[in-house]
C-alpha cells in the first residue's frame, strides 16, 4: 500500500483552493473535498484512518514508554499509518498522553485516549494549509486540555491549552512548507515535551537527536533543510509492521513466513534434524507469543508492494539491543532491504537510549561476510546448548552507533 499518495491507485494528490463535492472511494459517500488523486480517486478523512486510529489506540494501551517520540515512531512504521495524514491528529496526542501517564500524570489513560481520538478525528486534513493550524499542532492543545480539563469557561486551564497549540504553530510555521506530517509531529512533540516540563515539572523523555526515516516516502521531502533529515544514505523503502501478542492470526502469519524462510536458509548449513529442532523451540506460534511476552519486538517487513519478505526481532538488554532475527526471504536478498531493516534497528535502538546492537550468527553462515559490509564486528564466539544434543556454535558480532550524527 503506497504510504504517500493516492491508496487506490497510488497517483500523486491535487489539491483545489476551493472544495469539491465527490464520492468516497472507499464507502461511497460524498463530502466536499480540497483533495484527489489524479485519476479522480477521493477517500474522505473517516475511511483514510479507520485502521490507522484502532492501531494507535492498542498500542498506546499496552505501552510503558515515557518517551512520546519513541510511541509515535514505532506507530509510523506500521503500514495503517500512512505519510501524511490526519491520522497524525490523532498520534501526536495519544503519543503524549501515553508518555506522560507514564511519567507519573495523574490521568486515567483509557478515557483520555477515547477522547483524544474523538476530538482529534474531528480535525480534518489539509487543515496546516488551508486554515493555517496544522492539526499536529492541534493535537497538542487538545492534550493539554485533556490533561487539564479544560473547557471554554475555564481560566488558567483554557490559558494553557491554547498557549500549546501556539508554540506548536509557531515552531512548525518557523520551518517553512510544504507540508510534512513527520515533520510536524516531531515538532510538536518535542515543543510539548518541553512545555510540560516547564508547567507541570513532569520531565517525558526525549532522544537527544530526531532523526527521521521516511524521507524516501516522501516526495516533498525538504531534505537537509529539515532539522531531522537522516542525510542522502542510499534507502530502500520498505514498511514494518508490528506483531501483538493479542493478534494471533498475524502470530501464525509469522510463524509460517519464519518456518519457509528459516528452513530454506538453515537446513543446508545445521542439518535439517537441527533446524527442525530449532524451528519447533523458536518459531512456533506457541514460541512466538512467549518471546512476545518476554518484551521480544517482532516486525514482519513488507516491500513497497506490500509483500511480506522477511522478518526481524529484537529486544533491549541493559547495555544493548539485542537483534534476535534477521531474515530476508531468498528472492529479497542483494536488493538493499538488509540495510533498511538494519537502519530500522538502528533507529529502534536509539529510541531506546542504546548505542550497541549485538547479534549472534552461525560460525558456518555465509551472512557473515553481509554483516561485516553493514559495519558489524566480530567481538566474541559462543557454543551454546539448547537442547536434545544441538548446540549453537556462533560468532557474536556488535554494531556501534555512531551517536555523533
Amino acid at each position: 500500500m503506497n504510504k504517500e499518495n493516492c491508496l487506490i491507485c497510488g497517483a500523486e494528490l491535487e489539491y483545489f483552493t476551493t472544495p469539491r463535492r465527490m464520492p468516497c472511494a472507499i464507502c461511497g459517500q460524498s463530502f466536499e473535498t480540497t483533495a484527489a488523486c489524479k485519476n479522480g480517486h477521493y477517500i474522505c478523512d473517516s475511511c483514510h484512518i479507520a485502521q490507522g486510529i484502532g492501531q494507535i489506540a492498542a498500542f498506546c494501551r499496552q505501552s510503558s514508554s515515557k518517551n512520546p517520540l519513541a510511541i509515535m515512531q514505532q506507530l509510523m512504521a506500521q503500514p495503517v499509518i500512512f505519510m501524511h495524514g490526519p491520522e497524525h491528529h490523532v498520534l501526536v496526542g495519544a503519543a503524549l498522553l501515553t508518555a506522560y501517564k507514564n511519567s507519573g500524570g495523574a490521568i486515567e489513560l483509557d478515557s483520555a485516549l477515547d477522547e483524544m481520538i474523538r476530538r482529534g478525528q474531528q480535525v480534518p486534513g489539509g487543515a496546516c494549509g488551508f486554515w493555517g493550524c496544522c492539526g499536529a499542532a492541534v493535537s497538542t492543545g487538545i492534550f493539554i486540555s485533556i490533561i487539564t480539563q479544560a473547557t471554554p469557561l475555564k481560566e488558567q486551564e483554557w490559558g494553557l491549552a491554547n498557549l500549546m497549540t501556539a508554540r506548536a504553530l509557531q515552531a512548525i510555521g518557523a520551518l517553512g512548507g510544504p507540508r510534512c506530517c513527520k515533520r510536524n509531529s516531531f515538532t510538536a512533540v518535542k515543543e510539548a515535551a518541553q512545555f510540560v516540563r516547564q508547567q507541570f515539572q513532569i520531565e517525558l523523555e526525549l532522544p537527544e537527536k530526531i532523526v527521521c526515516g521516511f524521507s524516501p516516502l516522501n516526495q516533498q521531502c525538504k531534505k537537509e533543510a529539515c532539522p531531522y533529515y537522516a542525510g542522502q544514505k542510499k534507502s530502500v523503502p520498505l514498511q514494518f509492521e508490528q506483531v501483538t501478542a493479542e493478534n494471533e492470526q498475524q502470530i501464525a502469519a509469522l510463524s509460517a513466513l519464519a518456518t519457509a524462510i528459516v528452513r530454506e536458509h538453515f537446513d543446508p548449513i545445521i542439518g535439517k534434524a537441527q533446524n527442525d529442532y530449532m524451528l519447533q523451540k523458536f518459531q512456533t506460534a506457541e514460541a512466538i507469543s512467549e518471546q512476545l511476552a518476554q518484551g521480544y519486538q517482532y516486525y514482519v517487513v513488507h516491500n513497497q508492494q506490500r509483500h511480506a519478505v522477511g522478518f526481524l526481532a529484537f529486544y533491549p538488554r541493559q547495555q544493548d539491543l539485542y537483534l534476535s532475527k534477521f531474515y530476508l526471504q531468498k528472492d529479497a536478498r542483494g536488493q538493499g532491504y538488509a540495510r533498511a531493516m538494519l537502519q530500522f534497528v538502528i533507529e529502534q535502538a536509539a529510541l531506546a537510549g542504546k548505542d550497541k546492537i549485538v547479534l549472534n550468527v552461525n560460525r558456518d553462515n555465509p551472512v557473515v561476510q553481509v554483516y561485516e559490509h553493514m559495519g558489524f564486528v566480530k567481538t566474541g564466539e559462543e557454543k551454546n546448548d539448547i537442547g536434545n544434543g544441538f548446540f549453537m556454535d556462533d560468532f557474536v558480532f556488535t554494531y556501534t552507533i555512531d551517536t555523533n550524527g
